[in-house]
């Protein structure tokens, strides 16, 4: 296990890296969905080709922001020690039934692969 600050002053930067890096595609991929979640305008009437065009136009820039979101936490967001993605999981079971969660732990204290320290607690 590697707990040096050089580690986590590593860390902090490459999380810099990727919200650098993501940021101008997750504000495309919001407004992108936001226009298309009120182009038609109602459903009492069918929408113009217009409509239709710019429609298509944002489900797929959405849908490329999403892309690139991923491939940019892929590149950027890694642990400096062991290179891997920092993940969390979870397990719950209660009155609903049973699931398990895993995915990109967006504010790790430490690695889950390697244990190294990336942040502070609390």
């Amino acid at each position: 296990m590697n707990h040096s600050p050089d580690v986590s002053d590593e860390f902090r930067l490459r999380r810099t890296r990727t919200w650098r890096a993501v940021r101008w595609w997750l504000l495309a991929g919001i407004l992108a969905g936001i226009v298309f979640a009120f182009v038609p305008g109602g459903t009492d009437r069918a929408i113009s080709q217009t409509e239709f065009t710019l429609m298509m136009a944002c489900f797929f820039l959405v849908a490329l922001c999403i892309i690139l979101l991923i491939r940019g936490i892929l590149k950027y967001y890694r642990c400096p020690n062991c290179n891997e993605i920092p993940m969390t999981s979870s397990f719950r079971a209660g009155g609903g039934g049973f699931s398990y969660r895993r995915g990109v732990d967006l504010n790790p204290v430490e690695c889950s692969h390697c244990g190294a320290r990336l942040g502070s607690p609390g």
